[in-house]
């Protein structure tokens, strides 16, 4: 996709009365599409992509106001990245003298040595590791994928977006976030896939679609569930 924004779920209602599709957002009720009666509802996903900055914006204020984030500055014990299957334990060890470091050992082990008592240093370090473990597996993963395909990338990124899973601009470069690590694997895929279509086609088209859809029959339901996935990013990653 171009700009893939972590959409909430959203319900649909058909109105003999609206005469246009209304995009309405309630708190704790979530995003309600209402449509016209016999609206086609296969355009809803591109209407919803095209209105992702407006939606982002009104459930951040409304998720400042009433559902505040979680203490951004506890430290995990344990780091697991879904997408490739793999469960690190992050000890934490005080050190008087020289720069806190994190150290990669074997076993699935992460030591944060130094001034530990810094969350803010071992955060930057830890999303440091993240961006790190990101590159050396979405990357030839989006390799693999593309090879599968056919479709091609000229140049591939790891980042850390805020509110995309993944974009691709018009010279077709792949920017993904390391933060897909979290999600089970089959949603990376989606998340995957649906860049390499937008090698060919930079918009939501019915063409786009179905080249999603014959690379990816069930793409309906993997959007959906990625379009909810920001719930499985741990708040020490977050910010």
């Amino acid at each position: 996709m171009r700009e893939h924004g972590a959409l909430p779920p959203f319900s649909v209602r058909e109105s003999t009365r609206a005469q246009r599709v209304i995009l309405k957002i309630f708190p704790g009720k979530g995003l309600e599409v209402v449509v016209p009666a016999g609206f086609d509802r296969a355009r809803i996903p591109s209407i919803l992509h095209e209105k992702r900055e407006w939606i982002d914006s009104v459930f951040r204020k409304i998720q400042h106001r009433v559902e505040p984030r979680s203490d951004a500055s506890v430290l995990p014990r344990t780091v697991e990245l879904k997408a490739v299957n793999r469960r690190y334990s992050v000890a934490y060890t005080r050190s008087h003298g020289g720069k806190t470091e994190l150290i990669h050992l074997p076993d699935s082990r992460l030591e944060l040595v130094g001034n530990v008592t810094d969350p803010k240093t071992c955060r930057e370090l830890l999303h440091l590791w993240l961006k790190h473990q990101g590159r050396g597996q979405l990357i030839p993963w989006l390799h693999r994928l593309s090879q599968q395909t056919g479709l091609t990338c000229d140049r591939v990124q790891v980042r850390e977006q805020k509110s995309r899973w993944g974009s691709c601009s018009s010279r077709g470069t792949i920017s993904l976030n390391c933060r897909l690590l979290f999600l089970p694997p089959e949603w990376v895929r989606y998340v995957l896939i649906h860049e390499l279509c937008h090698t060919v086609h930079l918009d939501h088209s019915p063409r786009f679609w179905d080249l999603v859809a014959r690379l990816e029959p069930s793409y309906k339901a993997l959007d959906a569930d990625v379009n909810r996935a920001h719930h499985h990013v741990p708040s020490w990653a977050l910010g």
